[in-house]
């Protein structure tokens, strides 16, 4: 497979960096407030939920 070589101007997930600098940040006994991307804990709202049903299925 052919890949376009633009793919190669992506940059990283920077979430990833955030989150190490978070856990050393705790570390020194600071309080960090985590909000995790994808967070399981909170329900996706109802007119969300309602478009993609009306146009994914």
């Amino acid at each position: 497979m052919k890949i376009a070589t633009r793919i190669n101007r992506l940059g990283t997930e920077t979430a990833f960096a955030v989150s190490a600098q978070a856990r050393k940040w705790a570390a020194k006994g600071n309080k960090v407030y985590p909000f995790h991307l994808g967070d399981i804990n909170l329900s996706t709202p109802l007119n969300i939920v309602e478009a993609a049903n009306k146009y994914i299925v």
